[in-house]
């Protein structure tokens, strides 16, 4: 059975990540800078906030190093503000450095008449059928559920990493997960999307 190690960031809702846990009967413990991952255990990175806030929050503490170790040992799965951290850059804080764990960077939700930006509210998905990360029972299962979502920014990344998408009428996609070998992200919010992000 897989274990949860669980970032810690000081603004964000991390109490519904061990709410899931609990439910779930998982082991779930929060992630130290003198941890060593084992290929069993999931790194969890939630995340509400900037992403200067973020990265900062990652420097003080000493925790950059020890999320590579579980990009290179273990999985991880960022949400949010989580899986932007990701990324090598963001347009929000153009001099803070990204865990570079996934290539690309983040950008600016271009406002339009039709899409609002701040994106606050739920939408459908859909699934990229080059990605093959999600089982036909899980795909069926996400395109009949709708996710929460609050952010201003997208992450650019390359198409093929991009696992589900939901449309915008400048952008055409904008992602909504994405896969990598080990490495999970859901911009939406799971723990705020009742059954469906369960």
């Amino acid at each position: 059975m897989k274990s949860i190690k669980i970032l810690d960031f000081p603004f964000c809702n991390s109490s519904a990540i061990y709410r899931y846990a609990k439910i779930r009967r998982l082991s779930i413990s929060k992630l130290s800078n003198k941890d060593i991952p084992v290929s069993s255990e999931v790194l969890i990175l939630p995340g509400v906030g900037k992403f200067d806030q973020a990265i900062n929050f990652l420097n003080k503490n000493n925790l950059k190093s020890v999320i590579n170790d579980y990009a290179n040992k273990a999985s991880i799965l960022g949400i949010c503000l989580g899986m932007q951290i990701l990324l090598d850059s963001s347009e929000e804080s153009p001099s803070a450095t990204g865990l570079g764990i996934v290539e690309g960077k983040c950008r600016k939700i271009p406002s339009c008449l039709s899409f609002r930006v701040p994106h606050v509210g739920w939408n459908s998905l859909i699934i990229n059928d080059s990605n093959p990360s999600l089982s036909k029972n899980h795909a069926s299962a996400m395109k009949s559920c709708d996710y929460y979502f609050v952010h201003s920014y997208y992450c650019d990344i390359d198409a093929t990493f991009i696992s589900s998408y939901f449309t915008h009428p400048v952008c055409k996609r904008l992602p909504a997960s994405l896969h990598i070998g080990n490495i999970y992200g859901f911009q939406f919010h799971p723990e705020k999307s009742g059954k469906s992000g369960y």
